[in-house]
């Protein structure tokens, strides 16, 4: 194969592409049809004539790996990881409704009540795969796949390309001195080089609820390193956001002070810990109308 695909070719005997949907540093993502199975699926590609090749299958199989080892009804879940002719590529779940950050795009924030909620999810998700010893290390809008229902949005975790693997070491598939992640979404001691773990996707959490009640992350548009400028005031800026803004204000502050408990030896928290903060800011910021929130005891039943 010379390049990737093109719509309407046949590729690994087995689908038949539709149309590219996503493109990122490791390959090219398309919906493509099952032509086992009859349904619509993503099939992400990765060309051996990149940059870095072995890096990159490294990485590649190693994502594959991740979502198939965890168990999560927020994550997206995976069908098949292969080889075929010179590329490698895997398939999963496809959702035709978009990412979280295009969706906002589209449609504007959500409101608190729909916000929370979503986020909650996301949260539960980062939970199982903090049980499973894997720290995503890139929560953002763009990684949360969407299903539309009736009901309100599920939101699915993707993109596990950059997670770290509690399997291996901390350092590995990893270049020395690069900063890995999305600035915007990093916690603060990322951007001066600190290893990441739970407290990092926490506090990741915590932008990204902000994210979706407002529209963009709490310091979007800003270079690296003037986000790192701006770490000692992050506290005191999210504070005096306004009211609409409250229920991420404290859900940042929280986290980022958790984030930062790092360097005093504190127990690392998981985001099943965050979970359970959501319910608190559920019943001080969000009017239910008289309902009541659900457990995250309840929340993580097993779906019949």
């Amino acid at each position: 194969m010379a390049g990737f695909p093109k719509a309407g070719d046949e590729y690994g005997g087995r689908y038949r592409i539709l149309r590219q949907i996503g493109h990122g540093g490791m390959g090219v993502v398309y919906e493509a049809q099952d032509l086992v199975l009859n349904r619509s699926v993503a099939l992400k590609i990765v060309l051996p004539s990149l940059p870095d090749r072995e890096d990159y299958q490294a990485r590649f199989a190693r994502e594959a790996s991740v979502l198939a080892r965890i168990r999560s009804r927020n994550i997206v879940g995976i069908h098949e990881y292969g080889e075929h002719d010179d590329t490698v590529f895997f398939v999963t779940e496809f959702f035709p409704d978009g990412d979280l950050q295009t969706w906002i795009a589209t449609h504007g924030p959500l409101d608190r009540r729909a916000s929370l909620a979503l986020v909650a999810q996301v949260c539960e998700a980062l939970a199982d795969a903090h049980e499973a010893g894997v720290i995503h290390r890139d929560v953002k809008p763009g990684n949360v796949l969407l299903w539309s229902r009736p009901e309100g949005l599920i939101p699915y975790l993707c993109d596990f390309g950059i997670a770290l693997d509690g399997a291996e070491s901390r350092a590995s598939l990893t270049r020395t001195g690069t900063l890995v992640g999305s600035p915007a979404y990093m916690a603060p001691e990322r951007h001066f080089g600190h290893a990441a773990d739970e407290r990092g996707d926490l506090y990741s959490m915590g932008c990204l609820l902000w994210a979706v009640l407002a529209g963009d992350a709490p310091y979007s548009g800003t270079a690296a390193a003037s986000i790192s400028r701006m770490i000692p005031s992050r506290d005191a800026r999210i504070a005096a956001a306004d009211g609409v803004r409250r229920s991420g204000s404290l859900f940042i502050t929280s986290a980022r002070t958790s984030s930062m408990r790092s360097s005093t030896g504190s127990p690392v928290p998981s985001c099943g810990t965050g979970a359970l903060m959501w319910e608190f800011i559920i019943w001080k910021s969000v009017p239910l109308y008289g309902a009541s929130p659900v457990s995250t005891a309840q929340s993580r039943q097993p779906m019949e």
